[in-house]
């Protein structure tokens, strides 16, 4: 399935926002470096911490069901909690470009379900990555508004819910754009995250918990276990380049409140805190997922 979604892949210049309902997989190529160059500038004109996208929720009053940062609960339900997790960030800080001052709350009900059955619904624990990669390109994400709040027992995912005319048409006009990473490099990851995107990763090992240091919240410790997670923000901090790790465990990390209003979901890491990840391909090639946009 990766094979086929890497060969449909098209130029990001073809895929701006638009009528048509087509799968959007983006190459990356020239004019996805490019995209990124021109974010990442006009992220560093803003004053530092701008387009943080819990700031930016913060300063936009908005709210949502599911949370900053959806909770899995006690559903192996990962890689969707990541999935989501990804677009919302994504989804903020594209609103902060193009000066939107409201986003539409998707779930990840639907499309887990879907990729956890390639086609066919099927809610319960554990899923590659490259399936939501297809369907979340193709059928689009559900709102919250049309099949509720999340809930680990999936109760939200039934064929009524699915098959409803209006909540699938709602989907398909948000469908996400997704571009898979040349390489799992740290510099890679920056490139991508720097410029306001998210990218969803399958690792072996993560975050377990966090504290203050240079007053801001780094990782303390580590855990194993196949996970799915994200990585929604880059900046640097004194010189150095910094990701924002984003998990679905809840409020597990440092419990004070740092520099940049961290959420206590989630915590930073370094260039050399990413190799620790020992990011693995078989969860699934890691990803770049926004939401359908105006070009900017």
């Amino acid at each position: 399935m990766e094979y086929e979604l890497f060969q449909s892949a098209r130029s990001l210049s073809t895929i701006w926002r638009s009528v048509d309902d087509t799968k959007k997989i983006v190459a990356w190529d020239d004019a996805f470096e490019e995209y990124l160059a021109h974010r990442k500038s006009l992220i560093d004109l803003a004053p530092q911490g701008i387009y943080l996208p819990w700031k930016i929720a913060q300063d936009k009053r908005l709210s949502f069901v599911n949370g900053y940062a959806l909770n899995q609960g006690p559903q192996g339900s990962c890689a969707g909690a990541a999935w989501r997790n990804a677009l919302l960030a994504s989804d903020l800080i594209n609103a902060k470009l193009a000066g939107f001052n409201e986003i539409t709350e998707t779930g990840v009900d639907m499309v887990y379900a879907m990729a956890r059955g390639n086609g066919r619904l099927n809610w319960g624990g554990g899923c590659n990555g490259t399936p939501l990669v297809k369907y979340g390109t193709e059928i689009g994400n559900y709102r919250t508004a049309d099949i509720g709040k999340y809930d680990p027992s999936g109760r939200n995912v039934t064929q009524a819910n699915f098959n409803n005319p209006s909540f699938k048409a709602n989907a398909l006009l948000h469908q996400s754009i997704c571009c898979f990473l040349p390489d799992i490099s740290f510099d890679t990851f920056y490139k991508v995250c720097s410029a306001g995107l998210s990218v969803w990763v399958g690792s072996p090992s993560f975050p377990a918990s966090a504290s203050i240091r240079n007053g801001v919240s780094r990782v303390s410790r580590w855990t194993n276990g196949a996970h799915a997670t994200c990585f929604q923000f880059g900046l640097e901090d004194f010189g150095v380049k910094l990701l924002y790790f984003q998990n679905s465990h809840g409020e597990r990390y440092a419990t004070q409140t740092d520099k940049f209003d961290t959420p206590r979901s989630g915590t930073w890491i370094n260039h050399a805190e990413h190799a620790q990840f020992k990011i693995r391909k078989e969860f699934g090639t890691p990803f770049v997922v926004f939401g359908e946009l105006i070009v900017l």
